[in-house]
């Protein structure tokens, strides 16, 4: 029988020899999750002999990440901030960008959110929306997708959290919109452009679900749609927040200059602009 320490060490080998990059993380994180124990638990069982069974539900996420399958999709959960969050293969893995957007919207906007009515547009497992309604309990937060395992994944995750303040509704914003008006509204929709997206890494183009990467054209589809319809959708004095793709802050800001909204822009931590706010004229 092979102890703890040992398995994680073959197995860092194993995926080092296979160019997966961050092996022992990843070896950690599947561990993890087979034996149900904590990082720290990880370690301090090192010395525990691992059983057959154990063993054979190691070797198998360990060759799924050997493909490049990414850890998230293996284990099937995605760390989002405070969040530990289901996923499936149908949603998009959050990215640490959109934990940033999430940040600037707290903190741009929490003096102000009480009693907030709030949309996010393709919530996907519900990141962001999550993350909004758990942070500000008096808000009403509201989360639609096109999917409809999409809303599925998020309603998982929200009971799991025992959230009682976000509602979630399927929704195709390109040709519907909600009855209600909203004080925000935040997406972080489909960007890439369709030229661009078969440049993606391997472990994205063959497992992440494309229509939550691509408009499948120049990637501005969704924003088009938004500086039409959010003039329509924002109550007085609201706003909007939207993550978007790089090169496309001048183009997004152009669609939005021919409305009632002054813009502004955020660079990410890597310098990168990745932001809009919105905020309509006084």
């Amino acid at each position: 029988m092979k102890s703890v320490v040992e398995v994680l060490k073959l197995g860092t080998e194993f995926l080092i020899s296979k160019n997966i990059p961050e092996a022992r993380i990843n070896m950690q994180w599947l561990m993890c999750d087979v034996l149900g124990y904590s990082d720290i638990e990880l370690y301090l069982n090192h010395d525990k002999p691992l059983y057959d069974k154990e063993l054979n539900e190691i070797r198998c996420k360990m060759l799924d990440v050997a493909k490049n399958k990414p850890i998230q999709y293996v284990i099937s959960t995605a760390t989002f901030r405070d969040l530990q969050l289901d996923l499936d293969e149908e949603v998009l893995i959050p990215r640490p960008e959109t934990e940033e957007l999430v940040e600037l919207i707290l903190k741009s906007t929490l003096n102000r959110f009480s009693g907030y009515s709030v949309l996010d547009i393709g919530t996907g497992s519900a990141c962001i929306a999550l993350s909004i309604a758990k942070a500000v309990r008096d808000a009403k937060v509201y989360a639609v997708d096109i999917s409809e395992n999409a809303i599925k994944v998020a309603k998982k995750n929200a009971n799991r959290y025992l959230i009682n303040n976000l509602y979630l509704h399927k929704l195709d914003i390109l040709r519907q919109i909600p009855k209600t008006k909203f004080d925000l509204i935040v997406s972080n929709p489909p960007y890439i452009p369709i030229d661009e997206y078969y440049n993606l890494d391997k472990n994205v183009l063959d497992y992440e679900p494309k229509e939550a990467l691509t408009d499948g054209a120049d990637g501005l589809t969704f924003y088009r749609r938004f500086a039409e319809i959010f003039p329509k959708m924002l109550n007085p004095g609201g706003k909007f927040f939207l993550e978007i793709g790089y090169g496309q802050a001048a183009e997004i800001e152009k669609l939005f200059s021919v409305t009632n909204f002054e813009t502004k822009v955020y660079k990410d931590m890597n310098g990168v602009e990745r932001f809009i706010e919105g905020m309509q004229k006084q």
